[in-house]
């Protein structure tokens, strides 16, 4: 028999992973620390991780959350990348694209998507949950990142990220989750 059909990855919450055949974990980071989600041939994902604690209705619970994202593209064609930094808790508050040349440019729901080649970058954002949405494509993937309030939170107005990444009809890659050395922040 053939395989069950792919659905979207990805991590919620603090964090649940979701896997594409089926399969679910809890996996809890290292505060502070930066981990590789997913890569494959010019894509990299990667989040770091962030203690926080949250009420349920009887239990104070100690979870890590993902609070930043860190995605690596390059087109299919040609060798041109871009960097992509989400950090909706700090200053923008928007997802930053970084060009090869170093310029930057901030992506806001009200703005036209970007786009090098076959990799796109777009954000939404719902007026009523205020959540933001970063959409990034490339030709083998579609990773989709929502920013959110992180639910009973004993910090103020913190958000979380949740991840999705759907592999294209080509690809059968197996994300892995480890350490990441490799990033370099700005700034």
């Amino acid at each position: 028999p053939s395989p069950p059909p792919l659905r979207p990855g990805g991590l919620t919450g603090d964090p649940h992973l979701h896997f594409a055949h089926g399969g679910e974990a809890d996996f809890r980071g290292e505060d502070g620390a930066v981990y590789a989600l997913l890569h494959h041939v010019g894509l990299a994902v990667n989040a770091m991780f962030e203690a926080s604690a949250f009420f349920l209705p009887s239990l104070k619970v100690r979870g890590t959350f993902i609070t930043e994202l860190f995605v690596k593209a390059k087109a299919t064609q040609g060798s041109r990348s871009v960097r992509i930094e989400f950090t909706p808790n700090k200053k923008p508050y928007w997802p930053v694209v970084y060009y090869e040349t170093g310029k930057a440019r901030t992506l806001r729901a009200d703005e036209p998507p970007f786009a090098v080649d076959d990799v796109s970058a777009s954000v939404s954002e719902s007026s009523r949950s205020g959540q933001q949405v970063l959409e990034v494509r490339t030709a083998a993937w579609k990773i989709e990142a929502t920013a959110r309030m992180i639910a009973r939170s004993v910090v103020l107005r913190k958000r979380q990220i949740d991840l999705s990444a759907l592999a294209g009809a080509v690809t059968r890659s197996h994300p892995t989750l480890r350490r990441a050395g490799w990033w370099r922040r700005t700034g």
